[in-house]
């Protein structure tokens, strides 16, 4: 009797060029080639996002990574969705989008238990990830001075997957052109908002400091300049935290940090635009509007969710389902900005199996990661994020400590950076 294929293997055949060219080295370089491009393209599916997807998908098969504990994961998932739309059976949703959501998930389980990992190049990778960096922080940089004279560098409208979100800078462009007045505009590179742009630069600092023992300050530089320059919380926060689990302990690393957060939070409350300084004034009031959105009235939502909401509410009907509340009525944004919130949303206590197949047995690191880059905007297994996941997955070592420091060399199990 012939021998049974693999079911990822029946589904997918391909000819040995390409099977010999999908590698996570090279699946690595075109990712980080790609990032100033994430959110471009015609439709979700026909982007960038959706090209690496692809890639993603197909690196799973032809390196035979079986679903293991996806399929639990999908099964629990499904079970509770179909729950959940019983349930509120009255609610308006968007089934295509829900259906999107939870195969993200699904391909995101998938991702998380293969053992796809980089074999060499490490070092390139690095390398690559500073060139990226810089790039970013020079274009970053130029914006600056551009906005400075009253010149306004971005990208149109129409290179977007979300082209229609009001939010983008060349809208708001066209809307002061219009209507004479002076717009302030925080630089944003290629991205649709500063706060993606602030992600970006955090993940590549992820991905050159994780394999080394001793923190690196030029990429951190880098990165949090970046953040600033875009007047970003998510990019300062996500920087610092990051830099403080992988500091080396000594006095001299901790003063820098310190010395540079301080400057840089005074450079861009006093000289750097009217608009960021009012806004950390509105952050530490507590009226900020991206604030509100992202952490505040997501957490309002949870406290009336969390315990009642067994299975969640279907993430696309949530605002008919709460608009009761009043949490909703935040001048045209909806207060679902924040993807950790909105898979609690979306699974209700279900949420806690389900991430703990996720993170179970991971990196420390690499779980501190996930949780900053699931904390973007959007839903936690968006396209982009699934990504962003496989990427830092393949560079991160199975086993580091927290803290990288001389004493902890001896015990640190990861790949060395010329490996």
């Amino acid at each position: 009797m012939a021998r049974t294929q693999p079911l990822e293997l029946a589904l997918f055949h391909l000819p040995k060029p390409l099977y010999a060219w999908l590698t996570p080295y090279r699946f690595c370089l075109v990712a980080i080639a790609l990032f100033p491009f994430l959110q471009m393209g015609s439709s979700l599916f026909i982007s960038v996002q959706g090209f690496l997807l692809l890639v993603i998908i197909a690196m799973l098969l032809v390196h035979k990574m079986t679903l293991g504990p996806a399929s639990v994961w999908l099964a629990l998932a499904s079970a509770s969705f179909v729950v959940s739309f019983a349930l509120h059976a009255d609610v308006t949703f968007n089934f295509s989008r829900e259906i999107h959501y939870l195969l993200g998930g699904f391909a995101a389980c998938w991702i998380l238990s293969s053992t796809l990992k980089l074999a060499h190049g490490l070092a390139e990778i690095e390398r690559f990830s500073r060139a990226m960096a810089i790039f970013l922080f020079g274009f970053t940089l130029l914006q600056q001075l551009l906005m400075a004279t009253g010149t306004y560098l971005v990208v149109p409208l129409d290179f977007y997957v979300n082209s229609g979100d009001p939010a983008l800078a060349a809208r708001w462009i066209d809307h002061a052109l219009v209507h004479g007045l002076d717009v302030h505009l925080r630089a944003s590179a290629f991205f649709s908002e500063p706060s993606y742009l602030g992600l970006v630069a955090t993940v590549l600092y992820y991905l050159q400091q994780i394999n080394h023992d001793r923190w690196l300050p030029l990429p951190w530089l880098v990165a949090f300049g970046t953040s600033v320059m875009a007047g970003t919380s998510l990019g300062l926060a996500a920087n610092l935290i990051l830099a403080f689990f992988f500091l080396s302990r000594r006095h001299l690393t901790l003063v820098l940090i310190t010395t540079m957060s301080l400057l840089a939070i005074a450079f861009m409350a006093g000289s750097m635009s009217d608009i960021v300084g009012s806004r950390i004034q509105a952050m530490m009031s507590g009226t900020d509007q991206s604030t509100n959105v992202r952490i505040s009235f997501p957490l309002a939502i949870l406290s009336l969710t969390w315990g009642t909401q067994i299975v969640g509410i279907p993430i696309t009907g949530i605002e008919e389902a709460l608009n009761h509340t009043g949490l909703f009525n935040v001048n045209g944004e909806s207060p679902l900005q924040n993807g950790i919130f909105n898979f609690l949303f979306g699974f209700g206590l279900m949420a806690i199996p389900l991430m703990a197949m996720l993170l179970w047995k991971k990196n420390p690191l690499f779980i501190l990661i996930l949780l900053i880059i699931g904390n973007q905007n959007g839903a936690f297994f968006e396209l982009d994020k699934l990504a962003m996941y496989t990427l830092t997955w393949i560079v991160t070592p199975d086993n580091t400590p927290f803290f990288l420091n001389r004493d902890d060399s001896d015990a640190y199990t990861s790949r060395g950076p010329n490996s």
